[in-house]
């Protein structure tokens, strides 16, 4: 029987999905549960795992191909017969014996390779291009991903590639990793007028986000916040729970309350008409190696201050290690940005629409400011609030982050 592998749709918006890496070739046999490729959507990479033990008889999409969901990418012929064929391969081959020739040839070529030794001396923090599988694959064999030379597009980094460095050793082609270094250097010199590779996620964001800012009569609103108070109320919670939790866990806590409080931050303007939102599921804007992914909390009005700081930290974890699930990048109703950690004071964010609002979080500085009429040094953050106009007039702007405001310097109650 031959089985018809279709592009699947993940998430609501997905229209097509881009091809980045195929884990197995035509003739090649499958057993279901197996990786067969990875493909691309505007928020995310996703694995595709076979569906059905068998050979692939046909690849209709090869890499950096954009394919509509639905549409066919594959077929897996699972017939006992064709099945039976690839065993065969591995038993007849005499590919074991014959292996030993070529690593009696190369050592001869090897003497040279102590030259060029020092070359593959890299960066261990470097960006690596391989996927998350590829990195598992080279963990497993105890692979340095640095020095293996990608073939795959743009130079990433395949299962075989990994492989291939792992036999390196015994063959000594691994020196050959230097010249591939140097060689692709110069496609980070940027040139006048060179195009600039984009991430399909840099670009669909690009697109989201014109698209938001051309349409959505922004506002703005600024309030400076004094977090002393909420400093000391950190310090003796670690001390009293052992836990310490993020200024961010307290700004997901102090929004998720205050749009309780003000429902209409959490509406969504859509086909001119306005859409009460139950739920308050809260995106963290989070830079990857890929761009702009924006992890979602959900249903943050059910959890206390301990279970929405692990629920933060899993989904911003997931997103920098590129595993999010598809449902926790969808269904958010408002976001929080901060870009705090680069020493950015302000800055005007762009509503994620169809959602209504979007706080922008600065650095917390140390200041003199006034309080109770004299001048004290105080930590210090700016919070910028991006509005949609058609949804919330400037009091209901003014009266949550006024609200926010109150509850980071606990003036209200969390609770």
């Amino acid at each position: 029987m031959v089985v018809e592998v279709l592009m699947p749709k993940h998430g609501l918006n997905m229209s097509e999905g881009l091809i980045t890496v195929w884990h197995k070739k035509a003739g090649d046999s499958v057993k279901a549960g197996e990786p067969l490729f990875e493909f691309e959507t505007e928020k995310a990479t996703v694995e595709f795992e076979s569906p059905a033990d068998g050979v692939i008889t046909e690849i209709l999409a090869p890499v950096e191909t954009s394919v509509p969901v639905n549409d066919t990418v594959l077929y897996i012929e699972t017939d006992a017969a064709a099945a039976a064929t690839v065993p065969a391969a591995p038993a007849a081959a005499p590919a074991p014996v014959e292996a030993p020739a070529p690593v009696e040839a190369l050592p001869a070529a090897a003497a040279p390779a102590p030259v060029v030794a020092p070359a593959p001396v890299a960066n261990p923090a470097a960006y690596v291009p391989a996927t998350p599988y590829v990195k598992q694959v080279a963990k497993d064999n105890g692979v340095d991903l640095h020095a293996a030379v990608g073939t795959g597009t743009n130079g990433r980094i395949t299962a075989s590639d990994v492989l291939a460095a792992k036999a390196a050793p015994a063959t000594a082609p691994a020196p050959a990793a230097a010249p591939a270094a140097m060689a692709a250097a110069p496609a980070v010199t940027v040139a006048d007028g060179a195009e600039i590779p984009v991430s399909r996620i840099k670009k669909i964001t690009g697109e989201r986000m014109g698209a938001s800012f051309a349409t959505v009569p922004h506002i703005y609103f600024t309030a400076r916040v004094n977090l002393e108070k909420l400093a000391a109320h950190r310090a003796a919670l670690l001390k009293e729970t052992g836990v310490k939790y993020t200024y961010s866990d307290f700004f997901l806590l102090a929004c998720a309350r205050a749009i309780a409080k003000y429902p209409i931050v959490n509406a969504s303007f859509q086909g001119g008409k306005i859409y009460a939102r139950e739920n308050i599921n809260i995106g963290f804007a989070t830079a990857t190696e890929k761009g702009l992914i924006v992890p979602v909390v959900h249903e943050t009005q059910r959890y206390t201050l301990p279970e929405l700081a692990r629920r933060r930290k899993t989904v911003v974890g997931k997103a920098l290690a590129d595993k999010l699930d598809i449902a926790e990048m969808e269904g958010g109703t408002f976001t929080i940005t901060n870009l705090g950690s680069y020493g950015i004071n302000t800055f005007d964010p762009i509503v994620n629409a169809p959602e209504a609002a979007i706080l922008a979080i600065g650095s917390m500085q140390d200041e003199a400011v006034v309080v109770d009429k004299a001048i004290k040094i105080c930590p210090m953050v700016t919070l910028r609030l991006a509005a949609d106009h058609r949804v919330m007039d400037g009091a209901e702007c003014a009266q949550f982050l006024s609200y926010v405001k109150k509850l980071l310097q606990l003036e209200e109650t969390f609770a």
